[in-house]
């Protein structure tokens, strides 16, 4: 009743929400309120109130242009992840909206767990970007041109950003993980860049031309280690067993892309 009470309330405020700040605050206490109705019969109406509100303050710019308020609690900084093991990663975008700033500012990653409950999970990712006049650009990063996913959501959430630079080109690095049912687990990269005052995902430097992703099992340690000076990447893809229907434990090839005349090629 308590809960369902808070909920009555928060419809009516976000409804009269006056400022980025107080979206900000609602988005925070409904995904605590999330987190604690999982499998309860509010699970619903809170979910779709979330969506709603997350929605809208997304396309909030005056949010975007700000740091983070440390009052919201709930807005997770990717930066302080202490380490990027499976179990880490899994718990930290579960239970937070995860936020992540490219080093320039002018990048930030928004991701959220959709909390099906069960063994799979998938993920929501949003993509702002600052524009030279001081506006805000959005980019779609739930298409599913990744092999992994599915238009509108993603196997996907985003956990960290780096800005490389490479000769007169600074690219930004977004990686990715997610964990599904099969003891399952992956990561990727995906790269972009500016071109003019457009943010554009650089399809043509993936092997691919697709997507740089890299799979395992959730026992597994999956790490990219990418050069800062050369941008060439070095993996470890674990073998796919077709017998068990798991990754090998201990079968693997040792991977290295080269970056070369802005693609990526296998060594």
């Amino acid at each position: 009743m308590r809960t369902l009470t808070f909920l009555i309330c928060l419809m009516g405020s976000v409804a009269h929400a006056q400022n980025s700040q107080q979206l900000a605050q609602r988005v925070n206490s409904l995904q605590s309120l999330r987190l604690q109705n999982i499998f309860t019969e509010q699970r619903d109406s809170l979910f779709t109130l979330f969506d709603s509100s997350i929605t809208v303050l997304m396309r909030d710019q005056e949010f975007h242009s700000n740091p983070i308020d440390s009052s919201l609690r709930y807005f997770y900084n990717g930066s302080q992840i202490s380490n990027d093991t499976n179990v880490t990663l899994t718990y930290a975008i579960m239970s937070t909206v995860l936020y992540c700033n490219s080093s320039d500012n002018k990048l930030r990653t928004y991701t959220c767990d959709d909390l099906g409950g069960g063994c799979g999970h998938s993920y929501r990712n949003y993509l702002v970007y600052k524009k030279k006049r001081g506006d805000i650009g959005h980019y779609n990063l739930d298409t599913g041109r990744s092999q992994s996913d599915t238009e509108g959501y993603s196997y996907f959430g985003t956990y960290d950003v780096k800005t490389l630079k490479k000769g007169r080109r600074t690219l930004y690095f977004l990686y990715g993980f997610g964990t599904f049912c099969g003891s399952s687990a992956y990561k990727n990269i995906r790269i972009f860049e500016f071109n003019k005052d457009t943010l554009r995902e650089c399809f043509e430097c993936y092997p691919n031309k697709k997507s740089l992703e890299l799979h395992g099992n959730r026992r597994h340690y999956l790490h990219f280690t990418v050069d800062p000076k050369t941008l060439d990447i070095r993996y470890r893809q674990y073998l796919f067993d077709d017998d068990s229907g798991f990754y090998h434990p201990d079968k693997f090839e040792d991977i290295v892309l080269r970056f070369r005349n802005g693609v990526y090629v296998k060594e």
